[in-house]
């Protein structure tokens, strides 16, 4: 299992999203106020987190013995989820594999190209479309785009 990682690393691209928080203090003085505290989280950071919870919430899964298995970043329902049954086995084992170079990735602030994914890892993806499908359905589950996760498609990086 991956440990929460709350490392605030410097990446390559420096694209963010804003948290914000916000508190109300109350004083005698004045009337009541919001304060917000804006927090700058980069893309990369959230998805290595959400990687972190994808993982760790589909070994709860397994570990159950649940029927169906539900590869999501949250427990909120209304957010891009990929469900899994048995007879999917094939396709949830490369996703998870990809989801796993992925976080390499994103970890060791490496890029890589799709081709030298698909041939870490060629017994399982077994023909490169399967990894490019892999990649596609991560993509949609972090809501990042390829290049965001470190994923090119040729070596012109």
């Amino acid at each position: 299992m991956l440990e929460h990682n709350d490392r605030g690393g410097d990446f390559r691209n420096n694209e963010s999203i804003t948290s914000t928080q916000c508190t109300s203090y109350e004083s005698s003085d004045e009337s009541d106020d919001s304060v917000i505290d804006e927090e700058v989280i980069p893309l990369k950071i959230q998805a290595i987190r959400k990687i972190e919870f994808a993982l760790a919430d589909i070994q709860e899964q397994i570990e159950r013995e649940d029927k169906t298995l539900i590869l999501r970043t949250s427990h909120d329902t209304s957010k891009f989820t990929l469900r899994y049954s048995p007879r999917m086995k094939k396709k949830l084992d490369r996703d998870l594999h990809c989801l796993h170079q992925i976080y390499d990735l994103l970890e060791n602030d490496k890029t890589s190209t799709k081709r030298e994914l698909f041939y870490e890892h060629k017994l399982i993806y077994e023909v490169q479309r399967n990894l490019d499908s892999s990649i596609t359905s991560i993509c949609e589950l972090l809501n990042q785009s390829r290049a965001m996760l470190n994923v090119v498609s040729s070596d012109t990086f």
